[in-house]
């Protein structure tokens, strides 16, 4: 049995408006998944824009004074940043450019955009720099529980927090990024992220449970930090490097995540410690 790397987090207040919650802040890493992150974490990475936001926008139905501010052009997330920090842009503006971006589905999209007066003021809050991650996720979470079939889960609403909040500190809290979280730490007695996974074969995948509260969310957070700081990067790395590549070429640790997390068949990725 591989012993767990245990290190010691620093100390934050992002919860500290969490009344009766603690997150904890010893987290022991899985060496042998973690020896297998660092070998194949110079390989590509694929976190372009899904979608044209302008595109995306007018099949929506969004009005044009949201759509004309949007590029016909797939969005990077250095400009869908510039957009959330433009002040003279609507929040609704920068929702659309940020679920293109994630390739919302567009049944999904009408769902969630019809309530949208319930939801716009925390993307402002989010912008303005009011809400901490923490808070953020836990607002958006109690919105879904009380709007169920809203269409918007937590992989997307974290999109939103990292995007619009000008720390960008919130990450993206997709199928990827955790099931990549629960392969490197060890977490007792239920994994880091709980997931749903459905499906056979190589159509099995994962989807982000709404068992996942604050808490949970603080804690994913901060394991990407610490990653960032063993690793000598920025956290933003460690969560594309997490996320990886996928598609006809997935990059080597997709390949890794996808057959020992959803135990998908697929060529095997060699461990050079074995021979």
């Amino acid at each position: 049995m591989v012993a767990p790397i245990s290190y010691q987090f620093g100390s934050t207040n992002a919860c500290a408006d969490l009344q009766d919650r603690s997150v904890s802040t010893d987290l022991d890493f899985n060496e042998t998944n973690l020896r297998r992150f660092r070998e194949f974490f110079g390989d590509a990475t694929s976190w372009a824009g899904s979608r044209s936001p302008r595109e995306w926008a007018t099949r929506l139905g969004v009005a044009a004074s949201i759509a004309d501010r949007l590029s016909p052009a797939k969005s990077s997330r250095e400009s869908i940043k510039e957009l959330c920090a433009d002040t003279t842009v609507l929040s609704a503006t920068c929702f659309v450019a940020i679920m293109a971006w994630g390739g919302m589905k567009y049944h999904h999209a009408r769902a969630i955009w019809r309530l949208r007066e319930k939801w716009i003021r925390l993307v402002d809050e989010l912008r303005d720099g009011s809400l901490t991650r923490a808070n953020a996720f836990e607002k958006f979470w109690i919105f879904r529980r009380e709007n169920p079939g809203c269409g918007m889960g937590p992989a997307y609403y974290t999109k939103l927090i990292f995007f619009a909040a000008p720390e960008h500190n919130g990450y993206i809290m997709d199928q990827w990024t955790s099931l990549s979280a629960n392969l490197l730490f060890i977490s007792e007695p239920q994994p880091m992220v709980d997931l749903r996974v459905a499906g056979t074969g190589h159509g099995r995948s994962a989807n982000v449970t709404d068992k996942n509260n604050a808490q949970t969310y603080e804690r994913f957070c901060q394991s990407i930090e610490q990653l960032a700081t063993l690793f000598s990067t920025t956290s933003e790395q460690i969560e594309q490097r997490m996320f990886s590549q996928g598609g006809r070429n997935p990059a080597r640790w997709r390949r890794y995540v996808r057959e020992h997390a959803l135990q998908i068949p697929g060529r095997h990725v060699p461990d050079p410690s074995t021979g």
